[in-house]
């Protein structure tokens, strides 16, 4: 009985609460992940600038919510940042070759947004939370990437040489 109450509570111990550092953290990567994505789109000569456009909005919106997010963990803001991850995504990845590794990129911040949002306390509303746990198709969760694979993803494109 002992044993297992210990057993109990070290596991309690092993899950760990988000911090507003890890929410900070993962929002930023997602927003300098997408900043360099976007950036490399843009210099895609002949690329459609009306799409861009809109691309580019959302990016803003993100942005200043990953800014804002940095200062004071909440979980209005995490929405703000996945539901503009959820209305760039595809129209970005429209914009460049599948095998891109800009799609790539596109992909780990899409795979980031349900870590983002469980940290931060947000409900998994948008598509790519609900996607990525099953939601959306009454079914197991997709396999996408580790967070840990995305963060790595986008700490690379972030800081790749262009």
């Amino acid at each position: 009985m002992i044993r297992k109450s210990v057993l109990a509570l070290l596991a309690l111990a092993a899950c760990t609460t988000p911090t507003p550092a890890q929410v900070a953290t993962d929002a930023g990567l997602i927003s300098s992940g997408l900043t360099a994505a976007i950036a490399a789109i843009a210099a895609v000569p002949g690329v459609d600038q009306t799409k861009l456009a809109t691309v580019n909005a959302d990016l803003l919106i993100l942005q200043k919510a990953a800014a804002a997010i940095s200062v004071q963990s909440n979980p209005t803001l995490a929405t703000e940042i996945a539901t503009a991850v959820d209305d760039l995504a595809p129209i970005a990845e429209s914009l460049v070759p599948g095998s891109s590794y800009i799609v790539v990129a596109i992909e780990a911040a899409t795979a980031l947004v349900p870590v983002l949002l469980n940290e931060a306390g947000a409900p998994a509303t948008t598509k790519a939370a609900m996607t990525a746990s099953g939601a959306i198709h009454g079914a197991a969760p997709i396999p996408v990437m580790s967070a840990d694979m995305a963060r790595g993803i986008l700490r690379y494109d972030a800081s790749a040489p262009r």
